[in-house]
């Protein structure tokens, strides 16, 4: 709360991008949140909405920038933690939310889908907040035509702080009967997360695996509140929920060609299936790899399917016709499947690459999951000729290779930077240095 009343210093924006640049060297991503206080009783000590739109406005730059490391945005800012319900600011009393307050709350909430890129969501605290704030006058879970449009309905989503916690999740649900069945339809588009904060008859091991498929949870604080957590290891239940929460992704079964030819088709048929309780949210890449025995020259084909549609818990079958390069060199290639992460920033990052569920298929140095099956490429091989638009593609790479710098005529020490080179030998490319 030091900044409750002025500007965020620069010091702290500075110590926020070191943050985002910790994360992405550790190869994860966060959940943030901003909140000013952690008071529950009067006054709590949160900033009036002129000052909050103010940060929010000087925190963008800082989002827009690292939003490759940041998996959501929680709304947080009004009230005790970030929750909106203990605030001086923004409600009358605790629960008791005037048209102002509604108007304060929608505005910050524009606000901060408006400082994050439009693939990104804005989890609210409860079910009713979304409908609030979307001036909607019933319970309408968004629909797949809505889903990952950039619409501010596909965009708010729902974080559960209070996870089975009682009946009403101590408050997160007004009227469950409507807002449950509501919810899990919601959250097949919509990031779904949070903790728990009590123990109660609904935190039972087979309760909460239950609550947690149905309203497909992607992430799960294990830190809090640790008497819940210990019931369902002692009950044990605490690594299936380990497994289950996000997506888990298996394969079934690969039917795939022995040979092909430069410029001939090639068609592939998978059967996988998605073990976990969601998809991903956040913008997901699908590549086929082949990659050269010999020299490890790598093709790429990106299949133009959105893994953010694809059923969970069915079985999801793909059926992909493409073509080689005429200029494909003959030789066995190894095939690969490869999910890499949406942001440029990061689709060469293995860490950010889905591991595949199945022992032995993971590459944890390049992120690729074989598919354990050799393409015999030569001319001489007897297969039709391909004429669609789905070619497989050269595939060049990123990687940190050590070079000296010389700076003013002195040699400098040794740098890690992104160097840019091509599988056909050709001179490597330095891609940009940083002047620090």
């Amino acid at each position: 709360g030091q900044f409750k009343n002025g500007l965020i210093s620069t010091s702290f924006l500075r110590n926020m991008e070191d943050d985002f640049n910790v994360l992405r060297r550790a190869g994860v991503k966060a959940v943030i949140r901003f909140s000013y206080t952690d008071k529950s009783t009067p006054p709590y000590g949160d900033a009036r909405p002129d000052i909050v739109l103010k940060h929010v406005r000087q925190l963008k730059p800082v989002l827009m920038a690292n939003s490759d490391v940041i998996l959501v945005l929680q709304a947080g800012f009004i009230g005790a933690w970030g929750e909106w319900y203990y605030t001086d600011y923004y409600s009358v009393s605790p629960g008791n939310i005037s048209k102002k307050n509604w108007a304060d709350r929608r505005q910050l909430v524009d606000s901060l889908l408006a400082s994050i890129p439009a693939d990104r969501m804005v989890q609210v605290r409860t079910p009713q907040y979304k409908i609030k704030l979307l001036n909607m006058q019933a319970y309408v879970p968004v629909k797949p035509s809505q889903a990952y449009t950039g619409l501010p309905i596909a965009r708010i989503a729902h974080h559960n702080d209070c996870f089975v916690a009682g009946p009403s999740d101590m408050g997160t649900y007004v009227d469950s009967t409507i807002e449950k069945p509501y919810l899990a339809k919601d959250s097949k588009y919509t990031i779904v997360g949070g903790e728990t904060c009590q123990k109660s008859a609904q935190s039972t091991g087979s309760n909460s695996l239950k609550e947690l498929r149905r309203f497909h949870w992607t992430f799960l604080n294990q830190d809090y509140n640790q008497s819940v957590i210990a019931e369902w290891r002692v009950q044990g239940y605490f690594s299936e929920i380990q497994k289950k929460l996000g997506y888990r992704f298996r394969m079934l079964d690969a039917n795939l060609p022995d040979q092909s030819r430069p410029g001939g088709e090639l068609n592939l048929k998978l059967t996988l299936i998605n073990d976990g309780w969601a998809n991903p949210t956040n913008p997901r890449n699908f590549e086929i790899i082949l990659k050269n025995k010999k020299d490890g020259k790598e093709y790429y084909l990106k299949y133009q399917n959105d893994i953010r549609f694809w059923p969970i818990g069915d079985t999801i079958h793909l059926h992909i016709q493409a073509g080689l390069p005429l200029n494909m060199e003959k030789g066995d290639y190894d095939f690969f499947l490869n999910l890499p992460d949406g942001d440029t920033k990061l689709n060469t990052r293995p860490e950010y690459s889905i591991k595949m569920a199945n022992i032995g298929m993971w590459d944890s140095i390049t992120g690729y999951n074989s598919l354990e099956h050799i393409l015999n490429v030569d001319s001489t091989n007897k297969i039709n000729a391909y004429y669609g638009g789905n070619y497989f593609k050269e595939k060049n790479h990123i990687q940190s290779t050590p070079v000296k710098i010389i700076i003013n005529g002195n040699a400098d020490d040794w740098y890690t930077i992104p160097i840019k080179y091509s599988t056909t030998g050709q001179r490597a490319k330095i891609l940009k240095v940083f002047n620090t």
